[in-house]
């Protein structure tokens, strides 16, 4: 039997899919990663509002029993801006994260479409390549019922004549 030939084909779309399944793993992995970080950086930003909150009732609390200096309540004015200032900071490194997130699942998506893509195309050229195989195998039994039916005939023919 000769080779099937779209088998070239065939390897071509195999490796597509393989490919494919590739990249949507990549993509699960980088949006798994983009979301870790998330959620690590939305902790941070807790952990440091509630700490900010826990040194102004800190402070709040000593100026209240010991009635410290206007100096220190000053400083400390200025120390809680550093801290609001870093929370900032932080928001906005946590809305870049959000940003790449949001991406990383529109690669999600995309890279899902394209290995759905290549399967069908994959299942496409193995139904044809079946069809092929059958079409062949349908021929070739053809082929030998006839050459059977010919020595059927031809020994028929021949015990007729004797």
């Amino acid at each position: 039997m000769s080779p099937y030939p779209l088998h070239t084909l065939l390897e071509l779309r195999e490796r597509a899919e393989e490919e494919a399944e590739l990249a949507l793993a990549q993509a699960l992995r980088v949006l798994t990663e983009a979301e870790a970080r998330r959620c690590a950086l939305e902790a941070e930003l807790a952990r440091r509002r509630d700490g900010r909150e826990a040194q102004v009732l800190a402070h709040l609390a000593q100026v209240l029993a010991s009635g410290a200096e206007a100096r220190a309540l000053a400083l400390m004015g200025t120390h809680v801006e550093r801290l609001k200032d870093a929370e900032s900071a932080l928001e906005g490194t946590l809305r870049q994260q959000e940003g790449a997130v949001t991406a990383a699942q529109e690669a999600l998506a995309q890279a899902r479409a394209r290995l759905a893509e290549a399967a069908r195309e994959l299942k496409v050229l193995q139904k044809h390549r079946e069809a092929w195989a059958q079409a062949r195998r349908a021929a070739r039994e053809g082929r030998e019922e006839q050459a059977q039916e010919e020595v059927a005939s031809a020994l028929f023919l021949s015990r007729q004549r004797k």
